[in-house]
């Protein structure tokens, strides 16, 4: 068989699964791969695919960084990378690579929600903010971005905004537990319980075993 038969077919091996049996099939083929070669790279990307739909997050940065040697423009990378360290909690350095991502593609609404997202785990609440209407500019028939903003603005205690882009979220998507909740907060913080409550048991009433929906409403009925 020609080392061209053989190039081939290892890469097959590891380009067509995407569990745990591809890893050491793509191992092998990256290793059989020209140095820095696009071969190398489209390889390279997979293999830090399926480190991440395998939850094997850490290894999915280290693939993904590798991918970036070769290519540091790599918008795949950039966001897959992005993506990997938001999982494991590693809110700024995602932000970094989220940031290339946004600033090349400026419509990008997964990587505008998730950069404010991480914004948000580390109390970045006005950048979050921004981001979130970035979102909503882009795709605004899109829950996901007020129900973002409304998170930013009920943490950077702007409450009317953040009811406004709250009750948008439940007019758009009528079954949307989080924004029930995050509702129901906003409620609670300008001491309505009355219709805090009310928020509270419409999330129960999609979500019977709802864990925050139930301490929330247990804390707003012990206030009264």
């Amino acid at each position: 068989m020609s080392p061209g038969v053989n190039a081939i077919t290892a890469d097959r091996a590891c380009l067509d699964a995407d569990n745990l049996s591809a890893i050491p099939a793509c191992a092998r083929a990256i290793a059989s791969a020209k140095t820095r070669s696009a071969r190398q790279r489209k390889l390279l990307l997979h293999q830090a695919r399926v480190f991440y739909l395998n939850k094997i997050f850490r290894r999915a940065i280290g693939a993904y960084a590798r991918v970036l040697v070769i290519d540091p423009r790599s918008q795949a990378a950039h966001w897959g990378r992005g993506r990997a360290y938001f999982k494991i909690g590693k809110f700024r350095r995602a932000i970094i690579d989220l940031s290339y991502v946004v600033d090349t593609q400026s419509s990008n609404v997964e990587a505008l929600l998730l950069r404010a997202a991480a914004n948000h785990a580390i109390r970045r609440y006005d950048a979050a903010q921004a981001d979130c209407t970035r979102a909503i500019m882009a795709r605004s028939q899109d829950a996901r971005g007020f129900l973002c903003r409304a998170r930013a603005n009920y943490r950077r205690g702007h409450l009317k905004d953040g009811l406004s882009d709250a009750s948008i979220a439940l007019l758009l998507k009528p079954n949307c537990i989080d924004c029930l909740l995050v509702r129901g907060a906003i409620y609670e913080a300008v001491k309505q319980s009355h219709q805090a409550a009310l928020a509270y048991r419409s999330a129960l009433m999609l979500e019977p075993d709802n864990r925050r929906a139930q301490q929330s409403l247990r804390r707003v009925i012990t206030k009264r």
